[in-house]
């Protein structure tokens, strides 16, 4: 559902019974967009005494994932970050600290989801034995966020055009032409975070609140 707002201001400067007048106008848009794209992060972690043994097992471990997440989604919705290695020490009481292990996490981002793609995921995801699994972020995506910003745009403008119509009618004014456009977005409610649920009924995708604003500048003659 799409809500209309508009503000009208005429500018008029006739210090001659023909000079140009300016007028003002300005309308504003607002809709809700579904959150379509959803983002997930899946972290794995893995502890060995010897530092290439666990590289190694970290590797298997994630190279597994990748290879069922590249088999059954885009490959370019995975994004992989750094490793990160840490020591393990124990500290004897009056004696130096003793490395007796290394720990090794990789966190994967897998992004540009839709809501089925999320659904399937968090039901798939805990057979990997990951460290950590779960929703990031979940946004409209862009393509969904320009195609409703165009259809408002034009509504925004309409009710502009409408509006400086009225004012030139009722001033006498004639031949309104378009001097200049300013076009504003202007913030609203983000989507929710859903919590994270593994049934088939889990949360309706939420939605994504933006509005644009038109400032429109218009010339106009006396009739």
């Amino acid at each position: 559902m799409i809500k209309i707002i508009w503000i009208a201001i005429l500018v008029t400067s006739l210090t001659a019974c023909k000079e140009t007048a300016s007028l003002q106008t300005q309308g504003s848009a607002q809709a809700q967009v579904v959150a379509n794209e959803y983002q997930l992060f899946i972290n794995f972690k893995q502890g060995a005494k010897d530092q290439k043994e666990l590289m190694e097992a970290l590797q298997k471990k994630t190279s597994e994932f990748i290879g069922w997440f590249n088999g059954n989604y885009n490959a370019e919705k995975i994004v992989g970050e750094n490793i990160r290695l840490q020591p393990q020490y124990e500290y004897p009481k009056n004696q130096v600290r003793k490395l007796i292990a290394y720990e090794a996490n990789q966190r994967f981002r897998l992004i540009g989801l839709t809501y089925q793609q999320y659904n399937q995921l968090m039901k798939d995801l805990p057979d990997f034995k990951a460290e950590s699994f779960g929703l990031q972020t979940v946004k409209a995506s862009d393509e969904a966020l320009l195609q409703s910003r165009v259809k408002l745009v034009e509504e925004a403008f309409l009710q502009s055009q409408t509006r400086a119509q009225q004012l030139a009618d009722l001033s006498q004014l004639c031949e309104l032409t378009v001097l200049d456009i300013k076009e504003f977005d202007q913030g609203g409610s983000q989507p929710r975070m859903m919590s994270m649920r593994m049934k088939e009924d889990s949360s309706a995708p939420s939605q994504h609140s933006h509005s644009v604003r038109v400032e429109v500048t218009w010339s106009a003659n006396p009739c």
